[in-house]
């Protein structure tokens, strides 16, 4: 008997011992333990005892209803022991954090910096204009906790020597576990960012691997002070159709529970390698398809239909540079657990069958309308085929390759964040314009676009991303595991080059909401929220649509968040702490920017004037400090 362990529910087996079938996405450590979620009622405690004598070697934990898991690693031949254990609800791989590629230097075009700023993050504060919040405030952030997530900061303090970070960084770390994730500096780079943004704010980091310490991570920041939450992890979701899936809801109700606290995160650098829409079923012979058919566990399928992308053939998958290793997923739309159509996924290089994902295989079908699979291949252009046994004409898909501008998937389609905690109720997804230019005006051709459509429960559509900030700045990356990731500057303004990415883009959203936060500690998150979308800039080259799928609610701006704030809460920003003035900007010589960035504000056009769209009158507020008067932009509805 063949026991398989489900990348979402391993059923209680009453056998002593059993050979298992692992899936591909399976981590084994030097034992050959499996690493492996166990999910529990939450009506009861962790089981973590019982759980260690069936032989768990307990990790991170999560008590986050209905997410409720304790994480760790198993001999195999132990896995019907732990699915036995009272209270235990399933037995699954964990959510694994996807991450960034190793910069190669030919997945996206070299960057020519035309910005006059420098120094750290400097076009990045310019653009926000951060540095003119502060000047006309003094409120650098003092008093705020920012909390960031992401793969490492194993080199903090190399930075913090050179005044690019604060000499003291609070490290936390998943429940059950006392070590930071292996990994780079990203981290470090984030931070450094927002303590260009904020460099009264204090910092506090987490370095989550899996989904469970992710969410153990939000509430071990908010343990450590933090209010501001942010985040760039790309995390594998366990169910891209569903808004009420486990770790949306979990993410959702920890923000209910915590209401001062926002969570900004990255949107995702998926455009181009996403695509969904309806189910066109047509018979093999229109698209000239080979014969198809899936063989899992002895069993084999044959398919009949394949889906018409609206083109007349079947997707092309193109793998960028010498080759890469992705994610690939297939979603639709049956009800979870009760599966009522059979699709299969087929990737051929030529007439060469090179993978078949059948919807029948436990192992790769996570909750009966999703199959996701990691795959590896060389580089060049691949046929993907969406095939089934009958017609079920209607049925919602969605294909996913990745992204991260290492494959591309032609047709595409809008929609690309996949990241469960993105369409959680109170977070902001923030996507990335190029920011190398001092202006900050252009899309990235790799930002995830939206909106992002949920077919069920009911079909739902969330905007994302939310808001949009700047990428391609610079960041003080030497001596640390982050330098090989910076992309190229052909005008040498930046020798080490720039980070890109909606990873760079998140920080610059955290670090304004700091500095709001700071200047009115009074803001719930939802009026924090509503006051950065109030105040985003919308140039007028933009168009008139406000929000969209493209830029969100606009580009952050902290004068205007300002000046929305303080119209909505009739007061002045709260005066720093009296001896927080003249810490944490860095000096010139460091290349730390701050507050110490001088910039006009003319750079980026009509996005300085509160960037067009509409105007209300009687809605100027007046930024008492510095005695001007700032218009903003039509107030929208809260962002919970």
């Amino acid at each position: 008997m063949r026991l398989h362990i489900l990348g979402i529910a391993l059923l209680a087996l009453e056998v002593p011992a059993l050979a298992v079938t692992l899936p591909a996405g399976a981590r084994l450590d030097a034992a050959g333990r499996v690493q492996v979620d166990v999910h529990y009622d939450c009506a009861r405690e962790a089981p973590v005892t019982a759980l260690s004598m069936a032989g768990l070697i307990p990790g991170a934990r999560v008590r986050a209803p209905p997410y409720c898991v304790v994480e760790g690693w198993v001999d195999p031949a132990s896995l019907s022991r732990l699915a036995a254990v009272p209270g235990v609800l399933k037995v699954g791989l964990p959510g694994y954090v996807l991450r960034r590629p190793q910069n190669a230097g030919v997945r996206l075009p070299s960057v020519k910096a035309s910005g006059t700023a420098a120094g750290i993050n400097a076009n990045g504060v310019e653009i926000t204009r951060a540095d003119q919040f502060i000047s006309q405030t003094s409120v650098r952030g003092a008093g705020v906790t920012v909390g960031v997530q992401s793969s490492g900061a194993a080199s903090w303090q190399t930075i913090a020597g050179r005044g690019e970070l604060p000499a003291s960084i609070s490290i936390v770390y998943p429940a059950g576990t006392s070590s930071m994730a292996p990994g780079d500096d990203e981290g470090t780079m984030l931070m450094e960012e927002v303590h260009a943004i904020a460099p009264g704010a204090s910092l506090v980091f987490c370095g989550p691997t899996t989904f469970a310490e992710y969410a153990s991570c939000l509430q071990q920041l908010v343990n450590a002070g933090a209010t501001i939450l942010l985040d760039d992890m790309n995390l594998m979701p366990d169910d891209i159709m569903d808004t009420g899936n486990d770790q949306t809801t979990a993410v959702a109700n920890f923000l209910a529970a915590n209401p001062q606290v926002a969570l900004y995160t990255a949107a995702g650098n998926a455009n181009n390698s996403y695509w969904e829409g309806a189910y066109q079923p047509v018979p093999l012979s229109a698209q000239s398809a080979p014969p198809l058919s899936c063989t899992d566990n002895g069993v084999t399928t044959t398919d009949s239909y394949v889906a018409d992308f609206g083109t007349g053939q079947p997707a092309t998958l193109t793998v960028i540079g010498s080759g890469a290793s992705f994610p690939l997923l297939l979603a639709w739309t049956d009800s979870a657990g009760q599966p009522a159509s059979h699709f299969d996924l087929y990737v051929y290089s030529g007439t060469a069958q090179l993978a078949c994902f059948d919807s029948g295989d436990t192992s790769i079908n996570t909750n009966g309308h999703q199959l996701s699979q990691n795959m590896s291949l060389a580089g060049g252009t691949y046929t993907l085929y969406i095939a089934s046994t009958t017609a079920p004409a209607g049925t919602y898909v969605k294909l996913w390759a990745g992204g991260d501008g290492l494959t591309q998937i032609t047709p595409a389609s809008a929609g690309s964040t996949v990241t469960p905690q993105a369409f959680a109720t109170g977070a902001v997804s923030i996507g990335a314009v190029d920011g190398a230019d001092g202006v900050g005006d252009s899309i990235e051709s790799f930002s995830s676009l939206g909106p992002a459509t949920f077919p069920l429960p009911t079909l739902t559509q969330i905007w994302t991303p939310t808001l949009v900030a700047p990428d391609d700045i610079n960041v003080d990356a030497a001596d640390t595991g982050f330098s090989g990731e910076l992309w190229p500057d052909s005008s040498g303004t930046y020798p080490q080059g720039l980070f890109k990415g909606t990873s760079a883009s998140v920080p610059q959203a955290g670090g304004v909401a700091a500095l709001i936060r700071a200047a009115w500690p009074q803001l719930t998150r939802a009026q924090l929220n509503q006051v950065l979308e109030s105040g985003a800039a919308w140039p007028t080259t933009w168009g008139a649509t406000d929000p969209d799928g493209t830029f969100g609610y606009g580009r952050v701006d902290a004068v205007d968040a300002a000046a929305a704030a303080q119209s909505l809460t009739g007061s002045a920003p709260t005066p720093p702490p009296a001896d927080s003035s003249g810490t944490g900007s860095g000096t010139s010589g460091s290349g730390s920017s701050g507050s110490s960035s001088s910039a006009s504000s003319s750079s980026s056009g009509s996005s300085r004037s509160g960037g067009g769209g509409s105007w209300d009158l009687g809605t100027c507020g007046i930024l008492a400090v510095a005695l001007i008067t700032v218009c903003r932009r039509r107030r929208r509805p809260a962002h919970a």
